[in-house]
């Protein structure tokens, strides 16, 4: 157990640093690379604590205020926010995350509440894609050196995931522990709390228990999982980035 725990740790950081190179590929390499793991811990810690996007909001104005304009910062976390995701969420849908038809009622609230807001500041809203898009265009180059990152996470999410049944003795091939996760991440992600509390745990639960786990041990790994990652992002965030959330503030209120 204690084995599995320290290897679940240096598991997790080595998903930060496979983070961390690719958001300083995505960055064109404009900031340092102890600047973008600082930035990596303090994205990751404040989208499990809040609001998903919360980090990418916070990081965006850090770089407004250092070589970055906002156009820029911006558009430089949604492609990291798109490439990062769009394997999970691939495989979520091909694996059977039937998304589309069992989306609660106050998810497409919140999603009509969002596109009227988009509406309100579409001018806004319409720089920001352009912005995102020509951005694309001058990193495209760059973008097939963030694939061996991208595989690498995976990768490391399947290892971790194994460890964490093997604390409760527990294991699953890994095609089944991608499947499941898969779908657990693409639930979780397009749910409408932050960083998909409750939903994420919920999809574990019940995939784990097409597997044959009872629902016990389903659920003391989907709350161990939970209670990880956050205290784990939690903890690098205040250790790494609490000068970077000091500046920002500083900078947001001298502004006001």
């Amino acid at each position: 157990m204690f084995k599995n725990a320290l290897l679940i740790f240096f598991v997790l950081l080595a998903t930060v640093v496979t983070h961390t190179s690719f958001l300083w590929i995505i960055l064109k390499k404009k900031i340092s690379y102890w600047q973008a793991f600082k930035s990596i811990c303090l994205i990751f810690a404040l989208n499990k604590l809040l609001l998903t996007g919360s980090g990418y909001a916070m990081m965006s104005w850090k770089l407004r205020y250092d070589k970055l304009d906002i156009a820029e910062s911006i558009s430089s976390f949604l492609v990291f926010e798109f490439f990062s995701l769009l394997p999970w969420l691939i495989l979520g849908f091909y694996f059977g995350a039937k998304i589309t038809v069992s989306i609660p009622i106050f998810l497409w609230i919140f999603l009509l509440l969002v596109l009227l807001f988009i509406y309100i500041k579409r001018k806004t809203a319409v720089k920001i894609i352009s912005a995102s898009i020509d951005y694309l265009k001058t990193i495209k180059s760059n973008l097939i050196f963030t694939i061996p990152f991208m595989v690498l996470n995976m990768f490391l999410s399947l290892y971790y995931y194994h460890l964490l049944m093997g604390i409760f003795r527990k294991s699953l091939f890994l095609p089944d522990i991608l499947r499941i996760i898969s779908i657990a991440i693409t639930v979780g992600y397009l749910s409408p709390v932050p960083s998909g509390l409750g939903f994420k745990e919920t999809s574990l639960v019940l995939l784990f228990r097409q597997k044959g786990l009872s629902w016990e041990e389903s659920s003391l790994i989907a709350i161990t999982d939970r209670l990880i990652i956050t205290f784990f992002y939690a903890n690098l965030g205040i250790i790494f980035a609490y000068d970077l959330i000091k500046t920002v503030l500083s900078s947001k209120r001298k502004k006001a």
